[in-house]
């Protein structure tokens, strides 16, 4: 099996042990279509994961033995039509369709996400499982292009599932962002790629170079505040309180993963909003505290040259251009709504996204949250 798909897609590629030992068998003798259905009984395969198991054990199987991937295809056709009146799934099916596939809800408030949260909890250590059965025996698709993404291609590095199920380096919460832009798009709230003006605050990362294939006029930068950074020079250094460049440039804004490390929030907030158009769309993502109102505040920042106050423990999460990592300043909660309001946006709303299909899932949750903002 690949190693890509490990960790959290052990359990499933446990149960396929049962079609390892039928390929095994197969290789050095016949095997009776009542042998093969006996091992798969015993293993409880699903039935819904017998065919991308298959593709998943058809990549591993010597290339020379054609005979042997013919007659396990064979068996495997028999099995799926005699148990399903069906034949044997195809994994490269047609682009679905986006409304479809995925599930897009939209809350204003606290208020009116609690009466979701109570009603969903329970169900979601189940979706979620349910979910990494899917991304095993499927993949996953492009966010942007409805390319298929086979599972052998898929990486899982940790637990924190919001944080991988990587592809290419694009990870789950990312596709996420990608959603979001892509209906926007879609729905033209926001021009075609080819004319779009999109700002991105990084610019040296994976996330960057997707987005390089689909928007032409990109403009991208990193926060590298020393000035002898090995950056400066090769990338434009840009502070999100002072972009310095010029009013409404851009039709969006993408912030992932920035606004927990700002010095000053709203000032911040204040300055992707003034190079917005009037009608823009602001699309960020943080580490969300989704049961509660106010941020939870882990440092306050003191001026410039000034060390800042930590508050408890200090937490560092990892930034690709600084091997110090970067502090927590604050763990945003349902106030970042009134503080995108305050700093001139308007119908601020948090995006609750979640797709087996595109590969956005998290750790807890089945779900992904994404702050979404027009100018």
């Amino acid at each position: 099996m690949q190693q890509g798909i490990n960790q959290r897609f052990g359990l499933l590629l446990q149960q396929a042990i049962a079609l390892e030992l039928c390929g095994l068998l197969l290789m050095g003798q016949k095997v009776e279509l009542q042998l093969f259905l006996h091992l798969l009984q015993l293993q409880q395969i699903q039935l819904r994961l017998v065919a991308g198991f298959l593709e998943l054990l058809l990549q591993g199987v010597d290339a020379g033995g054609l005979v042997v991937r013919h007659r396990l295809r064979l068996a495997i056709e028999r099995w799926m039509t005699v148990a399903t009146g069906r034949g044997l799934r195809k994994l490269t099916t047609a682009a679905p369709d986006l409304n479809a596939v995925y599930a897009h809800r939209v809350f204003r408030s606290l208020e009116e996400f609690r009466p979701f949260l109570q009603a969903e909890h329970p169900r979601w250590r189940e979706a979620v499982q349910a979910a990494l059965r899917r991304m095993a025996v499927a993949g996953i698709r492009d966010s942007l292009s409805d390319a298929p993404i086979p599972p052998q291609e898929l990486q899982v590095e940790h637990a924190n599932l919001r944080e991988t199920v990587s592809h290419q380096g694009v990870i789950s919460r990312q596709r996420a962002v990608l959603l979001v832009l892509r209906q926007l798009v879609d729905s033209g709230e926001l021009p075609a790629w080819p004319s779009l003006r999109l700002y991105l605050s990084e610019a040296v990362t994976p996330f960057a170079e997707r987005l390089k294939q689909e928007v032409p006029r990109l403009r991208c930068s990193e926060y590298l505040p020393e000035p002898d950074h090995w950056l400066r020079g090769q990338v434009p250094h840009r502070d999100l309180r002072r972009i310095s460049l010029p009013p409404a440039t851009f039709h969006a804004v993408i912030c992932n993963e920035v606004l927990e490390h700002v010095e000053e929030l709203v000032p911040s907030l204040q300055g992707m909003a003034e190079v917005l158009s009037l009608g823009g769309y602001l699309i960020a993502t943080v580490p969300f505290l989704y049961g509660q109102q106010e941020h939870l505040v882990k440092a306050i920042w003191r001026g410039e040259g000034q060390e800042p106050e930590v508050i408890g423990e200090p937490d560092y999460h990892g930034n690709p251009v600084s091997n110090e990592g970067s502090l927590v300043y604050r763990y945003p909660g349902w106030q970042l709504l009134s503080d995108l309001n305050t700093a001139g946006f308007r119908d601020a709303a948090v995006h609750a996204i979640s797709s087996t299909a595109y590969g956005v899932v998290g750790e807890e949750l089945p779900i992904v949250f994404v702050l979404v903002a027009r100018r």
